[in-house]
């Protein structure tokens, strides 16, 4: 097996971006997706909510602020 994918994919580590299993942070799978939306260049963030509804849950938003897509 290649470096790569012991050190990236086939890690029994935990992800500490998106707290999977399976993989290292600088392979996650939620980093830098692009936005859907045509018209938008941006990339999605991961982030976390803290609001009493969905209190920890994680959501992908997109990096700029004009940019209502999650």
């Amino acid at each position: 097996m290649s470096l790569m994918w012991d050190n990236c994919c086939y890690s029994k580590l935990q992800c500490v971006m998106c707290y999977l299993q399976g993989h290292s942070p600088d392979c996650c799978p939620w980093l830098y997706t692009k936005c859907r939306f045509f018209h938008c260049d941006g990339i999605r963030k991961l982030m976390t909510s803290y609001t009493t509804k969905n209190y920890n849950i994680k959501y992908l938003k997109c990096q700029h602020s004009k940019c209502a897509e999650f």
